[in-house]
């Protein structure tokens, strides 16, 4: 079977609502806007993650994706309460945080596991999100369900994409009741324990398809091993994944989308090809609304 990431095109946020965006604890990625992954090359590298201890396995010894790099990378916060909401799936909470009554219909009223994974569909959210023009003299509240509207999106497209590739889980629109709560959740921590859930499913159970933040895991290997990664003039800028946030780059000693070669530079990958502090010596100073340690 073909093997497959779940990617999607990056959603422009509108301008009247980046300072709910921010608050919220997202703002940094919003320097993100471009999520395009090589999905072989991501194969490669999962050929070589081992669940029993949540790192990959390479000739130079063991590594893996840790909170200093979710942080430094996508600038999340990586500290704060735990995400774990479970909420009655019905439109009844779609319609009070949203303002319209979203959710799939075959999943309406099903609280099972596998419902959970369902959700909203992101096409029509995307549709309802386009639809919402605000202007200067736009009330708060119509401001926060846009708002409401682009994280969903941020989740179902970037952060947590599902197993359909075309919802996004219902349980998260919860903690978007309060606005100004949102930041209070370790959001960078949830990104991790998504991204080894994946790991380890496609490892355990040989799936054909990827569902997690492929852009972290991908953009974590050209920081730590850059003689992989594509060339491209842009510094390194906090969060330092928007290196790589760019239409065009140079795959000359990498060729993309070639796994055989991929496979071979992962075999013989060396000590002095791997950087076991990439962050040393990078500005990081951010806005602590938008990102806590």
């Amino acid at each position: 079977k073909r093997f497959r990431c779940r990617v999607h095109e990056y959603v422009p946020h509108d301008p009247l609502i980046e300072s709910y965006i921010r608050g919220c604890g997202f703002g940094n990625l919003l320097n993100i806007v471009s999520y395009s992954v090589d999905y072989k090359f991501i194969l490669a590298l999962l050929e070589r993650w081992r669940p029993e201890t949540h790192t990959f396995h390479l000739p130079i010894g063991e590594c893996t994706v840790t909170l200093e790099d979710v942080y430094m990378l996508l600038g999340l916060r990586i500290d704060g309460k735990v995400v774990n909401e479970k909420v009655n799936q019905d439109n009844n909470i779609c319609n009070e945080l949203l303002g319209a009554p979203l959710l799939d219909d075959e999943t309406e009223g099903d609280t099972s596991d596998q419902a959970r994974g369902q959700g909203i569909n992101l096409k029509y959210l995307k549709q309802y999100y386009a639809s919402i023009v605000l202007s200067e003299d736009s009330t708060e509240y119509e401001k926060i369900i846009k708002a409401r509207c682009y994280i969903m999106i941020l989740f179902g497209n970037f952060l947590f994409p599902e197993s359909t590739g075309n919802s996004v889980n219902i349980m998260y629109l919860a903690l978007l009741r309060n606005i100004n709560k949102v930041n209070s959740y370790s959001w960078g921590s949830t990104v991790l324990a998504h991204l080894y859930s994946a790991m380890c499913r496609t490892a355990k159970k040989n799936t054909c398809t990827f569902f997690s933040c492929a852009y972290l895991l991908q953009a974590w290997v050209w920081s730590r091993m850059p003689s992989l990664a594509p060339i491209n003039e842009r510094p390194f800028v906090f969060p330092f994944a928007t290196k790589w946030s760019v239409r065009r780059m140079n795959y000359n000693r990498c060729p993309k989308h070639a796994i055989v070669v991929y496979r071979n530079l992962l075999d013989h990958i060396r000590h002095d090809d791997f950087v076991w502090r990439p962050y040393l010596g990078l500005n990081h100073d951010v806005n602590h609304d938008d990102a806590a340690v």
